[in-house]
């Protein structure tokens, strides 16, 4: 009987041992990934110009749409790059009910163009295949 035991002990080990081959083109299919290649976190939904300030001054307002799959997580931020006037600006986590995040640049010339990029940080780590660089003319 001890003998039996042993003997079916030592096939399922030697079964369980098995290697199995590992397909890693289909480990890439996290939208996380930074080999994701796939529709973005975010879309733009529009660029604005709206007059603040009895009117005298301009800023532009970027509605940004996230995508439900990053709302819920939570250590994620928004770096915007702005280049016309070099800045840069970090947004955090929104609430996971608020599809939308408007993204604003004070004083903005009518006429000028200015060129963002928004990226997308995760932890410590910048998702570049996610990165946004519109341009939009400042104008009402």
């Amino acid at each position: 009987m001890k003998s039996n035991v042993l003997f079916l002990l030592a096939c399922a080990a030697i079964l369980g041992c098995r290697k199995h081959d590992v397909d890693i083109a289909s480990l890439n299919t996290s939208r996380f990934d930074p080999d994701w290649v796939g529709p973005s976190f975010m879309r733009i939904d529009s660029i604005r110009t709206v007059p603040y300030a009895s009117g005298a001054l301009h800023r532009q307002q970027i509605h940004l749409h996230l995508d439900e799959e990053l709302r819920n997580v939570q250590d994620y931020v928004i770096r915007v790059i702005e280049y016309t006037v070099p800045d840069t600006t970090i947004y955090p986590a929104v609430d996971p009910a608020q599809p939308t995040v408007v993204i604003l640049n004070y004083l903005v010339q009518l006429g000028e163009e200015y060129c963002y990029d928004i990226d997308l940080r995760i932890g410590s780590g910048i998702l570049l295949n996610h990165r946004l660089s519109p341009c939009a003319v400042a104008e009402l």
